[in-house]
């Protein structure tokens, strides 16, 4: 649609023979009253060409409105199913006193067990597969705000360690000036030099840091493994992930001192 150009609104007087639109010196077959065309801008009787006629008789163009946010989905569980788990809860508790006392020493005991047994795996399943519907809506905004938190907070808790070291670092320092000169004025004293006692006082005062209300400094211990074939058995813990990949490898085969190696039997069900 051909775009008019604004028409003057100041105190005007239109030479009523030509278009008003700027820069137009075609001849005028209309005047515009006030209002008369939604799309064109003017607010005193205005004269037209048959161009510009035609152009302001043209619907205006419909302007593109503000983006409207789509409705963010909630993401609380609705109560029902709160509800309906609590008494899922309630009729397994159920089942599994029922099973616990179940004893299977026939055919007939064996098949129902058989048949029993892909009925609860269906029923874990399905509530696994509901939990995950409603869980993944939480977990991926979960995990995306706690990105936006990550970066800032990792730079702050570094930070904090760094001027902690800092802060015991000079605590350290000062204790050992402190020795340090507390020494040199006992030997000072000791050999009779009052202005070796002086000094060493001065720099005792010195050396001394006065520490914030708020700061505590705590002696604690540390450690650090310096030969691990000397740390005596009982702090040592089995690597009990490697011993059952030998395990599982070997069999019965699996030779490893300190060791028992028996087999076990799992039950495996194919389907529900």
């Amino acid at each position: 649609m051909l775009k008019l150009k604004k028409l003057k609104r100041a105190q005007v007087e239109y030479n009523f023979s030509t278009c008003a639109v700027v820069r137009c010196k075609q001849p005028a077959t209309h005047v515009a009253k006030p209002g008369e065309f939604p799309n064109l801008d003017n607010r005193l009787r205005a004269p037209l060409c048959d161009k510009h006629l035609v152009a302001a008789s043209q619907q205006p163009e419909a302007k593109p409105g503000p983006v409207q946010d789509a409705p963010t989905p909630t993401l609380i569980p609705s109560p029902t199913v709160k509800a309906e788990l609590e008494t899922e809860a309630k009729d397994a508790s159920e089942v599994l006193a029922m099973i616990e006392e179940f004893a299977v020493d026939t055919q007939e005991d064996y098949d129902f067990a058989n048949e029993a047994l892909g009925d609860v795996k269906s029923k874990w399943k399905e509530l696994e597969a509901k939990k995950k519907s409603v869980t993944k809506p939480l977990n991926d905004v979960l995990k995306e705000v706690r990105g936006w938190f990550k970066p800032a907070q990792d730079h702050y808790k570094k930070a904090e360690a760094i001027w902690k070291t800092k802060l015991a670092e000079a605590h350290r320092k000062a204790a050992e000036a402190q020795d340090r000169a507390l020494k040199e004025v006992q030997e000072a004293h000791e050999a009779g030099d009052a202005e070796g006692v002086k000094t060493a006082l001065v720099k005792s005062q010195v050396s001394e840091i006065q520490q914030a209300d708020n700061i505590s400094v705590i002696q604690g211990w540390d450690f650090e493994v310096t030969d691990e074939s000397k740390v005596p058995r009982q702090y040592m813990v089995p690597d009990v992930k490697a011993i059952g990949g030998v395990v599982k490898s070997l069999g019965d085969k699996a030779d490893i001192p300190g060791v028992r190696v028996f087999p076990k039997e799992t039950v495996v069900r194919r389907g529900a």
